[in-house]
């Protein structure tokens, strides 16, 4: 969203940004941008008569020519009120892959209100179909992009001599897994497989795990079982940090080893560092990597299968690593850009606004 927001056209479009908490978390980061701010009220957790009379208001009073929103409360709002009171049409996305029980009635009686709906993997297409029940025309797949002045191809022959500023061991091979703390992202793997290691394998290998805490009991339950296993000085929590691009950049490879995905972009910050991945075959995984050599991949939730990539990265070559790392940056070059993220979806938009009057068409679209 954020980097829809900085970089569509603004000779094309007037942008808008609503939010329904006083708080706003992508201020910092759109400084500078022509956006123009809404705060409509809202309780947390709950949708009542207020808030619903506030936001027809809003919209019936805004008349944008189209609304985009992301995630699951905003997409509910969206079909529910936009097009009502607004005539807009409307654009939701979806990134995830599993839903709660009780969200799956709001998208089947809702999702009429929807002209096109934007997965960011084949994988969320597949649930929209599926699971959802919307026909195959009304979606459309844009992928996620990353930010490539961000996350630079680092020489991996630099990385050993950026670990000291962070206090990493120089030596090793040094493995990264920068996600939420939450059960889907199946930490406890990382752990099982350590144990699967050879001795001399388990003696090479740190894996960093970096980010937020999302499920505190979860969170506790994994660094308890950590310090009990005897393995923490090869399993090392970083905390939630600021300087992920350095670490990646430290790193010898980055890993990935999620129950389900909708997509990760932790792999594209990973490729796009020039940084290899051991991954599990999540959502388009499979896909991307029929044709790029880029990462090794192994079933998910498979510990042994796991354990096997990790021994065999291991014993690669620095070159053959270095090579997998050169080639993830050319893919994220070729598919991920930023550049291509709006480009893809500027070409949604146009598809939905296609049907808007001349005139509309003359001045900028809201």
């Amino acid at each position: 969203m954020v980097y829809l927001l900085k970089h569509l056209d603004r000779n094309r479009f007037e942008v808008h940004l609503l939010t329904y908490y006083p708080e706003n978390f992508f201020a910092d980061q759109l400084e500078g941008c022509d956006v123009t701010y809404h705060y409509v009220p809202r309780a947390r957790g709950r949708l009542h008569s207020g808030f619903n009379r506030r936001i027809a208001a809003f919209f019936r009073r805004e008349r944008f020519d189209l609304v985009h929103s992301m995630l699951d409360g905003p997409n509910f709002y969206a079909r529910l009120f936009a097009r009502r009171y607004s005539g807009s049409k409307v654009i939701t996305s979806l990134r995830n892959i599993r839903l709660a029980r009780w969200k799956y009635p709001l998208e089947w009686f809702t999702r009429g209100g929807t002209d096109l709906v934007i997965a960011n993997s084949y994988a969320v297409q597949d649930v929209l179909i599926h699971k959802l029940g919307y026909p195959e025309n009304r979606t459309r797949v844009v992928y996620n992009g990353v930010d490539l002045s961000r996350f630079s191809a680092t020489p991996y022959a630099q990385r050993a001599s950026l670990r000291e500023p962070l206090g990493w061991r120089r030596e090793g091979i040094h493995l990264s897994y920068p996600v939420r703390i939450c059960a889907h992202k199946n930490h406890f793997m990382l752990l099982r497989a350590l144990k699967l290691l050879p001795a001399n394998v388990l003696k090479q290998v740190f894996i960093h795990v970096m980010g937020r805490v999302h499920q505190p009991s979860y969170a506790q339950r994994f660094f308890a079982a950590v310090k009990g296993s005897g393995l923490s000085p090869h399993l090392i929590y970083d905390g939630e940090v600021r300087d992920v691009p350095q670490r990646i950049a430290a790193s010898d490879a980055c890993l990935l080893v999620s129950k389900y995905d909708g997509f990760s972009n932790g792999l594209l910050e990973s490729w796009a560092s020039a940084r290899p991945s051991i991954t599990c075959e999540v959502a388009d995984v499979p896909r991307i990597l029929k044709d790029w050599r880029i990462a090794l991949s192994f079933p998910i939730d498979d510990d042994a299968a796991f354990a096997a990539r990790i021994a065999e990265f291991v014993n690669m070559p620095p070159e053959a690593r270095a090579q997998m790392g050169a080639e993830g940056r050319r893919y994220v070059e070729e598919v991920h850009t930023i550049e291509a993220l709006v480009r893809n979806t500027v070409a949604v938009y146009d598809e939905v606004l296609s049907s808007s009057s001349a005139a509309a068409q003359s001045n900028p679209n809201r």
